[in-house]
């Protein structure tokens, strides 16, 4: 069982009272990644939420043979996978440790499981985690919006 302390400065895990962390700790794992470790791969099977618990984590796409767009920068506190433990689907990007890397991994059964016992805790998770989203989709429009503009100039 990890430490349910270390959750209470964690976004996806705002809001939540002292049991409701307990009973989360229960379900979490924690995983260890070396500096260049792959955590996940873009097209490979998805099904978990990860939350950095100390170290840094890209995460890119491929954009052509041998090249690589990086879509953010991680450290401790974020989390990503999010869509994968929404959807369950194939992640869409590939994570790989920056440095020696402490994850917290939560996978979708068990949260799945873990959200219909609780379902007040399940939805104040989601919330947090669409909230982190949006946050994310904004400022990919804002990015979009850029390039637009860029090549709306260029004629």
């Amino acid at each position: 069982m990890l430490d349910k302390s270390e959750f209470k400065n964690m976004s996806v895990f705002a809001g939540l009272n002292e049991d409701e962390l307990a009973s989360l700790a229960d379900i979490v794992s924690n995983k260890s990644y070396l500096r260049g470790d792959v955590i996940y791969e873009e097209g490979k099977p998805g099904g978990q939420l990860y939350i950095i618990r100390r170290g840094q984590v890209s995460v890119s796409r491929a954009i052509w043979e041998g090249e690589r767009q990086v879509l953010g920068n991680l450290n401790h506190g974020m989390s990503f996978g999010v869509v994968s433990l929404i959807d369950g689907k194939k992640h869409s990007a590939t994570a790989i440790a920056s440095t020696d890397t402490d994850l917290w991994v939560l996978e979708k059964v068990d949260f799945d499981r873990f959200a219909k016992d609780n379902p007040v805790c399940g939805a104040k998770v989601l919330s947090n985690l669409v909230k982190d989203l949006c946050s994310y989709v904004r400022k990919i429009n804002l990015k979009f919006l850029d390039m637009v503009q860029y090549v709306s100039l260029d004629r």
